[in-house]
């Protein structure tokens, strides 16, 4: 017991040691936004999946 728990706390700082990336966050330049047509979208990516998102006057 008493060998485990060196072995433990190497792990644990191993783990700990490594690169984390946060999400990457992309931007589209700016287009004014026209409330008579509020036409947008928006794009996702979670995984190996993209998901879509449009909307309009006529529906989403």
């Amino acid at each position: 017991m008493k060998l485990l728990r060196p072995l433990f706390l190497f792990l644990s700082l191993l783990v700990a040691w490594q690169q984390v990336t946060a999400q990457e966050v992309v931007y589209s330049p700016y287009d004014k936004f026209d409330v008579r047509t509020s036409d947008f979208s928006v794009v996702g990516k979670v995984g190996n999946r993209i998901y879509t998102y449009r909307g309009s006057i006529e529906g989403y």
